[in-house]
């Protein structure tokens, strides 16, 4: 992993070029990683965060949810067990034909331009995605995947954070992902410019932490 700087605020911290480079290099990764099948399945406390967001999306009598930066689908097949409408939205054609495989529906697509209309689904969930964008990046992203809610309804995003630092993971031989591995108050402050921020909690994974943000759209 090659850490480097991650920059000032400014709207010109990152160039045009650099965020189209982050994109090709995201694809590239996840189309190698569904390619050699490496995604295993979900464990640990990942499941029982989506639990008590489907015990939420119960009570509140929701029965859509759109999850963005949905890999394989393996989120997705939980909830559709759970009984809601599931659709996930990924980067990968690669991890689209896996999803299928398994009985489950991820359309490949950006998540800046989530190819549905507006207040579509009635929850959203992102787990691990928008780390790999710079702050206005994250920003934009999160605008247009809570517009495919109403007002009011219940997002729920995973990042794994830090000390607002940049990073390159290389994993996988051949191929590099960038994280922005921002604080909580960093996360914070993006993420309430376009969503209500009505909760997050943090976790120690080991290697690093991870933030699980609750928010409404607005």
């Amino acid at each position: 992993m090659h850490v480097g700087e991650y920059g000032s605020r400014g709207g010109d911290r990152r160039s045009v070029q650099v965020v189209t480079s982050h994109r090709v290099d995201l694809r590239e990764y996840y189309e190698a990683e569904a390619h050699h099948r490496l995604r295993g399945a979900l464990r640990g406390p990942r499941l029982g965060w989506r639990a008590d967001f489907i015990e939420l999306l119960r009570a509140e009598h929701r029965t859509s949810v759109a999850d963005f930066g949905a890999g394989p689908g393996h989120d997705v097949a939980g909830f559709r067990e759970a009984g809601l409408a599931a659709i996930g939205f990924d980067l990968a054609v690669g991890n689209a034909r896996l999803a299928k495989e398994d009985g489950c529906i991820v359309v490949p697509a950006d998540i800046n331009q989530p190819p549905v209309r507006a207040g579509s689904f009635e929850a959203v969930w992102s787990m691990s995605t928008l780390m790999h964008l710079p702050d206005e990046m994250a920003l934009t992203a999160l605008r247009s995947i809570a517009a495919t809610t109403m007002p009011g309804s219940p997002l729920v995003i995973g990042v794994w954070g830090g000390a607002d630092e940049f990073t390159f993971d290389e994993e996988i031989a051949g191929q590099r992902r960038p994280f922005y591995r921002r604080s909580v108050a960093t996360n914070r402050a993006i993420f309430s410019a376009c969503a209500t921020v009505t909760g997050v909690d943090e976790y120690d994974m080991g290697t690093s932490g991870y933030q699980v943000f609750a928010l409404r759209s607005i």
